[in-house]
């Protein structure tokens, strides 16, 4: 009897999550009371976190993700328009922590009672999935407060002390250390860069933050982490390339120090998981990349961030040099790609690296490109001339320092 009893309340929630989630719609359209509709979004979402996820309610939980997404994204220009009404908007605050305590709690009691093996989807993505709606529903109502970076950068490390109470399984703590690693990442990023706005100085930060989680990764015993630290370093190098932090045709010293930090830093990042392998329990490196051939974002990562620091000191030179800047600006680019290309096959034949010479040759054809692609169309006069001159003379180079490859013995994972 009392078998039958929990299978009813079970079906009884299968049926009542949704039929009370539609009935807030319902009753809140055209104009919703968001304290109300919220309550009783919070109130489906807690019963499907609470007995859904089993045999016969599996999809439960996720209805109640998509529900907390909807509602905070979905309606978020119309929340915005009502947290910056006139309105009591003392609600609106408590009620996101409400959500974001809840799917927190939901994705630890997944963590620490799934199996360790095969990562459980929904317990995987939950704190980076939590950690993307909910920062941009706390910048409707904080935008342009600081205490929005300074609470973001508090619960990144909130997310990756709970990776740590996970991790305090060891092994046993599985996918979660890695699922919390993320979102604590993720949150940290968006703390820096959004909710600090601190520019160019967010490039090392980040880059510094991910070569910890590396380390981080080898205590915990964490594939998760690893792999969280590799995204993090390719997020410093693309807030560096495309946010204009690091922008040419302003300040020289901050934004060339801060890429240039933020290239160092990647390197060491590279070289450290070059010496320092995968835990061998890893999900991900025992069945997607046994090799760890993915470190290689690493070295791109800084070879951007590289290449960001000597665009900017390189452009004063050039604007103090040449009437026609832009053209004298490209040209000097391609240059800085060329000779790159060489210092990459030349560390390559030193080391024996097979990944740097790929990655050198990939840095080749990316400058022949810019060169007979764009610079012939785009530059004139002798910037054109230097920059296929040079290319012609660093592809040489590159051959030649080829032929001295050995046949034999490559060792590819320097």
């Amino acid at each position: 009897m009392a078998l039958l009893g929990l299978r009813g309340v079970a079906a009884a929630v299968c049926a009542g999550v949704p039929a009370l989630l539609l009935s807030a719609v319902v009753v809140a359209y055209p104009e919703p009371w968001y304290p109300g509709v919220g309550v009783a979004v919070l109130t489906a979402v807690l019963a499907s976190v609470s007995l859904g996820g089993g045999r016969r309610c599996g999809w439960l939980p996720w209805v109640g993700l998509a529900a907390t997404v909807g509602l905070w994204l979905g309606w978020g220009d119309r929340l915005a328009r009502a947290v910056s009404g006139q309105g009591e908007t003392t609600w609106y605050l408590p009620l996101l922590g409400a959500f974001v305590g809840l799917h927190l709690a939901a994705a630890l009691r997944r963590a620490r009672r799934g199996p360790p093996g095969r990562p459980e989807v929904l317990g995987a993505l939950l704190p980076a999935v939590t950690v993307g709606w909910a920062f941009p529903a706390a910048a409707v109502q904080a935008a342009g407060s600081p205490w929005l970076g300074a609470v973001g950068l508090g619960g990144a490390g909130g997310l990756l002390l709970l990776a740590g109470l996970v991790g305090r399984r060891g092994p046993q703590g599985g996918w979660g250390v890695g699922a919390f690693a993320f979102g604590g990442a993720l949150l940290g990023a968006a703390a820096l860069t959004k909710g600090l706005a601190l520019g160019a100085a967010a490039v090392p930060l980040l880059s510094a933050a991910a070569l910890g989680l590396g380390v981080l990764s080898r205590r915990w015993e964490s594939g998760g982490t690893r792999v969280a630290s590799y995204v993090l370093q390719i997020g410093a190098a693309v807030w560096a390339a495309v946010s204009g932090a690091v922008a040419v045709g302003g300040a020289v010293a901050g934004p060339a120090a801060a890429a240039g930090g933020g290239a160092l830093l990647a390197w060491g990042h590279y070289r450290w998981c070059r010496s320092s392998p995968p835990s061998a329990g890893s999900w991900f490196f025992t069945r997607v990349d046994r090799t760890d051939d993915g470190a290689v974002v690493l070295l791109l990562s800084c070879l951007v961030l590289a290449f960001a620091a000597l665009r900017v000191l390189v452009f004063p030179w050039v604007a103090a040099v040449f009437l026609d800047v832009g053209g004298a600006f490209q040209g000097a680019q391609s240059v800085i790609l060329h000779l790159s290309a060489v210092a990459l096959v030349v560390g390559a034949l030193r080391r024996r690296s097979a990944e740097l010479r790929a990655v050198g040759l990939l840095v080749t054809g990316i400058a022949g490109a810019k060169a007979f692609l764009y610079d012939l169309l785009a530059v004139r006069g002798v910037p054109l001339v230097v920059s296929v001159l040079v290319f012609g003379a660093c592809a040489g180079v590159i051959a030649m320092l080829l032929r001295r490859w050995p046949s034999r013995g490559e060792d590819p994972g320097d």
